[in-house]
């Protein structure tokens, strides 16, 4: 039996071709798809909240460098300064420390250390400022002059508050830059 090429066959065999290239390309645009679709979820619902959660904790240590400044010289008790310092340490920081760490288990092994590292320097800057805040919590705690100066110091420009508070700020920084690369590499990759 012999094979003929008749118009019917050729016709059959390219017909067969052009059904296989299309089904060949189909599978590579759905592998291609979904990969840009995981790519897309790991930027929505990773990298960017991560990142914004980053720069929210940056100003938040922004405006502790300046309450607590503010703190050591309003002499006057309950002020907006201090009840906005108060409530920093006692629910905004713990809540957005919760957050971050519940999509920072996500992230790779090395920034999750820079994570803890920077979250470990904000609780002993918060030892320094909760001190501060003991030492001058009334007016007449103003008039001690040993407390005031000491507070002074620490909030100086060269003051260990403000050093501390200026490398976590540095630190921070450092992550933020490294997730907005992240997102930029990934938005590449698509």
């Amino acid at each position: 039996m012999k094979f003929r090429f008749t118009i019917a066959n050729k016709i059959g065999i390219g017909f067969g071709l052009l059904l296989f290239f299309v089904l060949l390309t189909s599978a590579f645009s759905l592998i291609t798809l979904r990969e840009n679709l995981e790519i897309s979820q790991n930027i929505e619902k990773l990298y960017q909240p991560s990142a914004k959660m980053i720069d929210e904790l940056s100003i938040m240590m922004t405006e502790s460098k300046m309450l607590i400044k503010n703190w050591v010289e309003e002499k006057n008790e309950e002020t907006a300064y201090k009840l906005q310092l108060e409530k920093l340490h006692a629910t905004d920081y713990p809540q957005l420390v919760g957050k971050i760490n519940s999509i920072s288990v996500n992230w790779p092994q090395e920034d999750q250390a820079k994570l803890k590292t920077v979250l470990k320097s904000i609780d002993s800057l918060f030892v320094e400022h909760v001190i501060i805040m003991k030492q001058l919590k009334k007016r007449s705690d103003y008039e001690n002059i040993t407390n005031l100066w000491d507070a002074e110091a620490k909030v100086e420009r060269s003051g260990s508050v403000m050093k501390i508070t200026d490398r976590i700020l540095h630190s921070l920084s450092e992550i933020s830059d490294k997730l907005q690369t992240r997102i930029a590499s990934e938005n590449e990759i698509m």
